[in-house]
């Protein structure tokens, strides 16, 4: 009996309620307090070494095993050698431990399987939490003699075969299959999923290579490829009797942030525990009070979520690969829904050859002139010193009245540049990084786009291994700053020639270059065209068909509003010619005469 504090306040108890010392000796007490319900306050192994019961008595009776003898005799030759021997049995060790090796002690331990939990039963929907199939959902059939749980898809819905789980590595949920229909049989064993033996080979190198050609892959056996068609047929017929089971089996699990705990017997089972475990002894008053992590990515997990049910809302065909053709309908409807700013972007950027036309002239003429006046008025100031001096002053103050004669002429023609190169990237960035990084969060496992392939794609959730997909980016994206050129006529693409030939003779003669921001743009894009390529040849297959889907788009609209423009602007100008040569009237012409 315990004699501190809680056992002398166990005996005030016992004497106050009338019970004697002698009937408390004999009453059998714990020797493991409960602190909480289902918890002691000693593990099950500290109760068993106070038990002491290893120590005590065996009555099982062991055989009683000869000892070999330590010498054996032997007869030596010889007249002085006496003619017999002793000699040890075992040879003496050559060197001696520095210490006292300890001898492992042995196991008592018998294999015995674990029992299957009460929340699990034939037909029980579980989900993997771990192994090739994490996140999937499965049905339970039968409990293995090995103790493990003989589980399947079934395959034809979320691609699952008859597979062997632990049950420490599954959630048990309320929903059940009606498994009545199905039996099971006795060849469902662990026998019938061990691994055929192989005959050992000599080296690694033999294993890999078989004839200097890589080894083959073992076909699945034509009777597991039967057994499992037929587990299946008796599975599905059960599934389709319920609305929306085979949808529930596909869809992968995964946990969430302030989402609805799922109230299982795991959970429940482990709860208390797991307070334990996690509580403070003592509040800690010097530290600050721990801040929450912010919401964004929750955010996007619900994004990801929203994409996915949409992806089964749709009325898609069968023969359509549901999430690739999710992406391509979301990518152009919100293209679509961006084509008004993208025609105001374009209306922006008209102003870009007025601002190359009129104000950069008219800079370029009144450089000498500034630099000539700014000079005349540092000599009327009086000012004295370096040549070095002279000339970093000098060009500030040209500088200067340059740039406010250029916000001047700006702001007269209304030809600002900064708005076309700010306002292009602004307006479809945001939507496209956005749906981006859903995309690369969608592609990370457990996701249902591993199991579905697109083109040359194997699976939404890895590169393209036949570079196809980013090469056609890369050619889309190169296309698309060249369509300007697609609609223009021989006229327009001579005068564009002898525009360049003007300018590279004003700069071979000593004249400065001008800077052109369209040009300027084009040459960023051409580079970005070969720098996609090789992010798309990294990236997600998911990400790599969204870029290729708004490159094509962008393509064919950016092509549209070019043959707007240029028709528009081959109008105006026959408008023009028109008005300045009108048509002559054959009648007054053969009066006149």
């Amino acid at each position: 009996m315990d004699t501190g504090a809680h056992g002398m306040r166990d005996i005030g108890a016992c004497r106050v309620q009338g019970i004697g010392l002698d009937d408390l000796k004999n009453t059998r007490m714990a020797r493991s307090k409960e602190l909480v319900p289902g918890v002691g306050r000693f593990s099950r192994s500290q109760v068993f070494a106070k038990r002491a019961l290893y120590k005590g008595p065996k009555k099982a009776t062991t055989p009683a095993t000869e000892s070999p003898a330590e010498t054996v005799e032997k007869t030596v030759g010889g007249e002085k050698n006496g003619g017999k021997r002793l000699v040890p049995t075992t040879k003496a060790p050559r060197f001696y431990p520095a210490e006292d090796v300890r001898q492992p002690k042995k196991s008592r331990k018998s294999p015995n399987p674990p029992s299957l939990r009460t929340s699990i039963t034939p037909g029980t929907v579980l989900i993997l939490l771990a192994g090739r199939y994490r996140g999937k959902r499965v049905v339970f059939l039968k409990q293995l003699a090995s103790g493990l749980l003989l589980v399947t898809g079934p395959y034809k819905i979320n691609g699952v075969p008859l597979r062997r789980v632990n049950q420490a590595y599954v959630i048990a949920t309320s929903t059940k299959v009606d498994v009545s229909p199905l039996k099971v049989d006795d060849k469902f064993n662990d026998s019938y999923f061990a691994k055929p033996s192989t005959k050992a080979v000599s080296s690694a190198e033999e294993e890999f290579f078989e004839d200097g050609k890589p080894k083959a892959k073992q076909p699945i056996p034509e009777s597991k490829a039967a057994d499992q068609k037929e587990v299946d047929n008796a599975l599905l017929a059960s599934i389709k009797k319920t609305e929306n089971l085979s949808k529930y089996l596909k869809a992968s699990w995964a946990r969430q942030a302030k989402s609805i705990s799922l109230k299982t017997d795991f959970i429940e089972n482990n709860f208390g525990m797991f307070a334990l475990h996690r509580a403070r002894l003592r509040p800690q008053i010097l530290k600050p009070p721990h801040k929450r992590l912010t919401d964004r990515r929750f955010f996007v997990q619900s994004v990801c979520n929203g994409f996915l049910d949409l992806a089964l809302a749709l009325p898609i065909p069968p023969s359509l690969p549901t999430y690739s053709t999710t992406i391509i309908i979301v990518t152009v409807v919100t293209r679509f829904a961006l084509l008004p700013i993208s025609i105001w972007v374009r209306f922006l950027t008209s102003v870009l050859p007025k601002y190359s036309e009129v104000v950069v002239p008219e800079i370029e003429k009144l450089k000498p002139l500034v630099s000539k006046r700014v000079l005349e008025e540092m000599k009327a100031a009086g000012f004295r010193g370096d040549k070095k001096v002279w000339q970093k002053i000098h060009s500030e103050k040209c500088v200067q009245v340059l740039t406010a004669r250029r916000k001047e002429l700006v702001k007269e023609h209304h030809c600002s540049p900064l708005p076309t190169i700010i306002v292009p990237p602004l307006s479809q960035l945001p939507v496209f990084i956005s749906f981006t990084i859903v995309l690369s969060r969608l592609a990370v496992v457990p996701t249902p786009l591993d199991s579905e392939s697109f083109f040359t794609l194997t699976s939404l959730i890895h590169p393209d291994p036949t570079m196809t997909l980013p090469v056609i980016l890369g050619f889309l994206t190169m296309a698309n700053v060249e369509s300007g050129n697609w609609v223009m006529n021989a006229a327009e693409k001579e005068q564009k020639r002898t525009v360049e030939a003007q300018e590279e003779k004003r700069v071979a003669e000593g004249g400065k270059p001008r800077i052109y921001p369209g040009n300027v743009f084009k040459s960023v894009l051409r580079t970005v065209s070969v720098i996609r390529i090789i992010i798309a040849a990294m990236a997600p297959g998911s990400v790599t068909l969204y870029w290729v889907t708004s490159a094509a788009f962008g393509l064919v609209q950016t092509w549209y509003i070019e043959w707007t423009d240029a028709r528009r602007r081959r109008r105006r100008i026959a408008l023009q010619l028109a008005q300045q040569n009108p048509p002559v009237n054959q009648s007054q012409f053969r009066r006149g005469r």
